[in-house]
């Protein structure tokens, strides 16, 4: 392989221009250099200038919220450290120069004015403000909720509720209150000519709070705002709200939020007794309890209770709960007051209404039972449902209506009982209200203590929902008991804890007692109801479940061997077939039932001239038709009929002009379609316009009379 050839000396006519391009590439680099260098000033000048700007904007800011005095302590504060002239002249500008003076100084003359602009040159633009609205600082004394429409949600520096559609001055000096200076030092208003800080800017604090329930959304607060009593977390832990402090399961928090749920502050509530950690102070307080528990309930014993279920039927001799020697009674009212302290944290709340008459001891019952519970219970002896459910809000505080009859028929008391039904299973309650800062809603939760002379008339699915406890004259010469306000609402207290401490049971109590009343021929509501009371009453008298006596314990409520409740359309029948009508001339009056039974030959007739045929005419006018004899006849009711209109009027069967659909329409569809012993329905559905019946329903005559029930 040969060499490789050796690098020539570069030709001596050739080296001017080498030299030329290394200095061409030397001043190309130094010039890239000196733009480089020049690049990094402007960016380090740059950077100073925003720097202080920034300081400016941050000492401006510190005057506007403390005067001078904060504004020289931030000026020394910050990176440029500007000196207290320096802040001065930030703050106070100097005046500009005055003009030079023309001629030989002897004041010379204005000078001449700039040029004006043409015609058609545009006017300066406007410079719109970057961040208007103030994001609310973090030590806000008042914390945003939401919003609903027109109205914005708030809790107060104390935690109160407030709703608020209005945001002037006053409104916020109520929503600040006592933190009002707040709002001074951040929303500072200034005279222009001397910086002194005059008032605050109230249009600016509206901005910011309104922004702020804006970016909280919607707030409903009938589905998250829970008021004072007691709680049930998702998770199924007890939370207790005690006005100025909640309890959520583990620890003690102040008013607010608490999970997704508001809690607002409010009056503080008794708190449940604190439990001694002491070990001998512990068993003392226990004991001291159980023997308060056991005073309660022979107090309770004194009342002369009159229940079906205090006296054995077939000995005649007064029932011992549970061999404790207490009335059955007795021990139901403690399962209320129970309920009543946790209504809130229950899916199904028992009612009892006391009723019996004058001087049977009703008001004094309700007396003690407010003893005990405090503020807990909302109490009055003349309310309304509009009144108990302002009282109560959004609170699961409970309610002892005293001489709840007043007039038994009247619409105020079947808004109680409406009232009492929505509360037992946590229904809605909606309201109207013009004025848009009402609450127009709220989940009724509150356990009802009613006591009257005279119950309203109730309908079965009320019955279901409450226990009723009737109550005989005491006996001559016995006295009421007195009443030691301060002893039971410190009982009370101990109650609550006792609550507290043994809620991990309460589904596996209720679930045991349900399950030994359906054992004797209660629903699943006798489950709820029955068994809620008696559940609530284990709760506080056993540490544990006593599983092996719950059966012994429900035994006096069996209901196999009695009628089944009734069902509405059953109802239905009793009502028809009792009601009075004129049949015949002579003004002689006789019950549908009676004329039903005449007319399908079922009974024997009397009087001269009556027969089957006459019977069944009689009917007619009231919209009543029975075809077919004995065994084969059937009654059948019209959909739409003036007389079944007029003959059912008042009653919850009755209708309404022009209704499409009737009461006694769908009582019949439920009676014909229910299925009889041998599966098949009991009626049928007709249409025919025979007698001019048209469309309706059509059941046997001696189911209608109800002859073959046992």
């Amino acid at each position: 392989m040969s060499e490789p050839t050796p690098l020539q000396p570069l030709a001596p006519h050739l080296a001017p221009m080498a030299d030329a391009f290394a200095a061409a590439e030397q001043a190309a680099r130094q010039q890239e250099q000196d733009a480089a260098a020049q690049a990094e000033a402007r960016r380090k000048a740059e950077l100073e200038q925003a720097e202080l700007e920034d300081d400016a904007r941050a000492i401006k800011d510190a005057f506007k919220r403390g005067g001078m005095k904060l504004a020289l302590a931030m000026g020394r504060s910050c990176k440029t450290s500007w000196t207290a002239d320096q802040v001065e002249d930030l703050i106070y500008p100097p005046p500009p120069p005055p003009p030079a003076a023309g001629g030989d100084g002897d004041g010379g003359q204005r000078p001449p004015a700039g040029p004006q602009p043409d015609e058609g040159d545009e006017p300066p633009k406007w410079k719109l403000k970057k961040n208007p609205v103030k994001a609310l600082p973090k030590d806000c004394p008042v914390t945003p909720l939401g919003i609903d429409g027109e109205v914005c949600f708030y809790l107060t520096p104390n935690g109160q509720f407030l709703p608020l559609e209005s945001h002037a001055a006053e409104g916020l000096r109520k929503l600040f209150s006592p933190d009002v200076p707040w709002l001074w030092g951040n929303f500072p208003k200034f005279k222009e000519n001397t910086g002194e800080q005059t008032n605050w800017d109230a249009a600016k604090a509206s901005d910011s709070l309104i922004q702020a329930c804006g970016r909280r959304g919607p707030f409903d607060p009938a589905e998250k705002l829970r008021g004072v009593g007691a709680w049930h977390s998702p998770s199924g832990q007890l939370i207790l709200h005690c006005g100025d402090q909640i309890f959520d399961g583990a620890s003690w928090q102040k008013p607010g939020f608490v999970g997704d749920f508001v809690y607002p502050g409010a009056a503080a509530l008794a708190k449940p007794f604190p439990w001694s950690e002491d070990d001998m102070e512990a068993d003392a307080e226990r004991k001291r309890f159980f023997a308060e528990l056991k005073a309660l309930l022979t107090i309770l014993d004194s009342w002369n209770w009159a229940a079906e279920f205090e006296v054995n039927a077939e000995t005649g001799e007064r029932v011992n709960f549970h061999g404790t020697e207490h009335k059955l009674s007795s021990i139901l009212v403690l399962g209320w007051i129970c309920s009543a302290l946790v209504g809130g944290a229950l899916d199904w709340r028992p009612m009892i209404w006391l009723t019996g008459e004058a001087a049977a001891g009703k008001s004094t019952l309700q007396k003690l039972v407010a003893a005990i519970m405090g503020a807990r219970l909302v109490t009055s002896s003349d309310a309304t449902a509009a009144g108990i459910y302002q009282s109560v809000g959004y609170s699961s505080r409970a309610a002892g209506i005293d001489e709840a009859e007043a007039d038994p028929n009247s619409q105020k008391m079947k808004g109680m009982v409406e009232l009492v039904r929505q509360s037992s299973s946590g229904g809605n309650i909606l309201r109207g209200s013009s004025d848009p800062k009402k609450w127009r809603g709220f989940t009724a939760r509150s356990s009802f203590l009613l006591s009257s002379i005279v119950i309203p008339p109730l309908f079965g699915q009320d019955l279901t929902r409450i226990t009723i406890l009737p109550l005989a004259p005491l006996p001559k010469g016995s006295q009421k008991p007195k009443i030691e306000t301060a002893r039971w609402a410190a009982f009370g207290t101990m109650l609550l804890a006792r609550l507290l401490d043994n809620w991990e049971r309460w589904e596996a109590t209720l679930d045991s007692y349900a399950i030994a009343l359906g054992e004797l021929g209660h629903d699943a509501r006798g489950g709820e109801q029955l068994g809620g009371l008696l559940a609530m009453a284990d709760m506080v008298r056993f540490d544990e479940i006593q599983s092996d006596d719950i059966a012994l314990c429900c035994a006096p409520f069996d209901k196999r061997n009695q009628p089944k409740d009734e069902t509405t359309s059953q109802q239905f029948l009793n009502w028809l077939i009792t009601k009075t009508v004129v049949a015949f001339r002579g003004g002689n009056q006789m019950t549908i039932g009676a004329l039903v039974a005449g007319a399908a030959g079922l009974v024997d007739l009397q009087g001269e001239g009556a027969t089957p045929a006459s019977y069944a005419a009689a009917l007619h006018a009231h919209g009543v038709f029975v075809e077919g004899f004995r065994d084969e006849a059937t009654v059948t009711l019209p959909n739409q009929s003036a007389g079944l209109a007029h003959l059912l009027d008042g009653s919850p069967w009755g209708t309404k002009p022009g209704a499409a659909l009737s009461g006694w329409q769908q009582a019949m569809q439920r009676l014909c379609t229910a299925r009889g012993p041998d599966g098949q329905p009991l009626g049928k559905k007709i249409n025919t316009r025979k007698l001019g019946i048209g469309r309706g329903w059509s059941l046997p005559a001696k189911i209608f009379l109800r002859m073959e029930e046992e």
